[in-house]
């Protein structure tokens, strides 16, 4: 296995940061809302195309640095205090307030692995495997049992330990790649969104989609049988 090294940002950075998603604003998924939110809070970020991560960052010393944190400050409580209790967008506007102080950093640095990370995977110097969206996680850390046990123990047992000696390798039985742009329209769809949200109930099943399914796929086989039917009535 090759594993690069990655150069520090260039001396005149002072905040850096990874894309969210490691994708521009226009081939996000949450684009909607990045827009819904600039217009709630009166901001403008989403105009640069580019919605930064604030999971991971890169801060130089400066006065300059201080002065950022403090305009992110006044912007996120002016968030709170309009119901958007999330920190990126008053992280991004403070950025375009102080003519875009934010660089962008090379994705490997914060390998976001639910969207659009693999291609940093390999060569990941902080894989960034939390996500507040998701139900069941693809990455094994992320289950709410071991920061519990964490937290009860207040030590990280060797099991732990011997999965962080390979941390590429940490997901899940059900992860599936998908590349298909057709489902991941439908996945990134709102009735996407409301199927997940409103018809699943707490054990991930569904009556309203077994019925569903159901019928599909009685559909399915009535069609089979008639092009059958019509192929032998036409020799």
């Amino acid at each position: 296995m090759i594993y690069l090294i990655l150069p520090p940002p260039p001396s005149n950075t002072i905040i850096a940061a990874v894309l969210d998603k490691h994708t521009m604003i226009e081939n996000h998924p949450c684009k909607k809302k990045f827009y819904s939110w600039d217009k709630a809070l009166g901001f403008s970020s989403s105009k640069t195309n580019k919605h930064f991560n604030s999971g991971v960052l890169f801060c130089r010393d400066t006065p300059l640095a201080y002065d950022f944190f403090e305009e992110w400050h006044r912007l996120w409580l002016l968030s709170v205090s309009r119901s958007v209790n999330f920190d990126q967008p008053s992280f991004n506007q403070a950025s375009l307030n102080m003519n875009n102080i934010i660089t962008e950093l090379e994705g490997a640095w914060n390998c976001q692995i639910e969207y659009n990370g693999l291609q940093y995977l390999n060569n990941a110097k902080i894989i960034h495997y939390f996500s507040s969206n998701k139900q069941e996680k693809s990455y094994l850390l992320a289950n709410a049992f071991i920061l519990q046990s964490i937290k009860q123990t207040g030590k990280i047992h060797q099991d732990i330990k011997d999965k962080l000696k390979n941390p590429r390798s940490l997901f899940s039985q059900n992860v599936r790649l998908i590349s298909d742009t057709r489902m991941l329209t439908i996945i990134d769809s709102s009735l996407f969104d409301l199927l997940v949200r409103r018809v699943f109930n707490k054990n991930n099943k569904s009556l309203f989609l077994i019925i569903i399914d159901s019928i599909i796929g009685r559909v399915r086989a009535i069609h089979r049988a008639v092009h059958k039917g019509f192929q032998v009535l036409h020799k």
